[in-house]
């Protein structure tokens, strides 16, 4: 049984190594998505503003310039929607926190009793196992994997 318990443990710490690198690479992707979301939102309501204002004070003496500034701020509108930016968000910062969660749960492995070891082992791989069965449901990213999947199911010929 001692033998198992360190291997056990030393399954832990790999999995925390690893489960470390991916949360690495998750809380990158998440900067990348705030850093391409924040431009879009800010362009979204300046853009519009400014159109309007510049509509309303009579500045905008050449007539290109308030659509301009409105085609703008809905073209970064629409390019957010469609990019889904705040489902991304939101499923990158639930996904970080639950493999944090998780990682902080092997880590805790190391200092169970021998005794517990074996069923902390099983429920932290349990965590790690549901996460993985739904971290890719984000919508678009989701409905992209569904499509590619039909095409790779092979399809029963039809029969005369």
């Amino acid at each position: 049984m001692g033998g198992d318990v360190e291997r056990y443990r030393t399954f832990a710490a790999v999995r925390v190594n690893q489960l470390d690198s991916e949360d690495t690479s998750l809380r990158r992707w998440l900067l990348l998505v705030r850093l391409g979301s924040w431009p879009l939102q800010l362009v979204s309501i300046v853009f519009p503003v400014a159109a309007g204002s510049f509509s309303i004070s009579g500045f905008a003496n050449d007539a290109t310039l308030v659509p301009l500034f409105s085609f703008v701020g809905a073209a970064a509108v629409a390019l957010h929607r469609g990019l889904n930016c705040d489902a991304y968000q939101s499923a990158l910062k639930r996904t970080t926190q639950a493999v944090r969660s998780i990682i902080e749960d092997y880590e805790c492995i190391a200092a169970l009793a021998d005794e517990k070891v074996a069923d902390a082992l099983k429920k932290a791989e349990a965590r790690l196992h549901e996460l993985r069965a739904t971290s890719n449901d984000v919508p678009p990213r989701r409905r992209q994997s569904l499509r590619n999947l039909g095409g790779v199911i092979a399809r029963p010929a039809p029969t005369a």
